[in-house]
């Protein structure tokens, strides 16, 4: 099946959903985002399978460390889709992470997700989802 525009809305709204289950603590349906054996490799480590990655999705709302992320959400930008096939596709976007401080808001880390998704019968999935927090790699040759 040849990928089409709206396989590209899909997997964009894939990723805006993560985006706002997580930041709204649906950890659960956050983790039905992903294939049965999915891997999240986030800021803490590497995480397989949907239940571990609803459990480490839940330890950030009881974990003192990330309280002052408590609130914030999830800013994400420039998604660009690479179809790899009809049923996957590689995805890179931009992502930053605001969070209320005092009168206003601050951004607490930036950074970008490498994500690897899937056709399934229940429509676009992450096979893999990569969240790098920092500078964006270089990617190759210098003028």
């Amino acid at each position: 099946m040849a990928a089409t525009v709206q396989d590209e809305l899909e997997i964009t709204r894939l990723l805006a959903r993560y985006n706002r289950y997580f930041d709204r603590g649906r950890v659960h349906d956050a983790a039905e985002l992903f294939v049965a054996d999915g891997v999240l490799d986030g800021v803490e480590g590497v995480q397989s399978g949907k239940a571990a990655i609803s459990s480490y999705m839940a330890s950030f709302w009881t974990n003192e460390a990330w309280s002052a992320a408590h609130g914030g959400q999830h800013i994400m930008s420039n998604v660009d889709i690479e179809f790899t096939s009809g049923d996957s596709a590689e995805v890179f976007s931009s992502l930053a992470f605001v969070a209320p401080a005092g009168q206003g808001w601050t951004i607490l880390f930036a950074g970008s997700n490498s994500d690897q998704v899937v056709r399934t019968p229940e429509g676009w999935r992450f096979a893999v989802r990569r969240i790098r927090v920092g500078p964006v790699e270089n990617e190759g040759e210098q003028a």
